[in-house]
């Protein structure tokens, strides 16, 4: 019984180690760029496949000095304006809603220096 027990418990948490690392992969995402980035300069691109359900779609970002836009299999990240990155990581969000239920996420993203 107690090898049994065990085995179930290996079992589960086998299972639910793809779900944690899929979830840290959309918590947050990590962008290096140059100290200074002009208006329309790509700051990176994002898979966000494995973070959107079937309902959720991008409403933008909650910082308008960026934009997200959808680009063939991935989704790419420009800046609205001239912006200088400061000597900590600027912090914005992706914001995914979900059509049906209205209800949101966040993908936070930083960009470093």
């Amino acid at each position: 019984m107690g090898c049994t027990r065990l085995c179930l418990l290996g079992c589960f948490l086998a299972l639910l180690l793809p779900l944690i690392v899929l979830g840290k992969q959309c918590h947050k995402v990590k962008l290096t760029v140059p100290p200074v980035i002009y208006s329309g300069y790509l700051v990176g691109k994002v898979n966000l496949k494995s973070c959107m359900h079937l309902n959720d779609v991008i409403s933008g970002t909650d910082n308008p000095d960026f934009v997200v836009e959808h680009v063939d299999s991935h989704y790419a990240i420009y800046a609205t304006k001239r912006i200088t990155i400061p000597d900590h990581p600027l912090s914005f969000g992706i914001i995914l809603k979900d059509e049906v239920s209205s209800s949101e996420k966040i993908i936070f993203c930083e960009a470093y220096k």
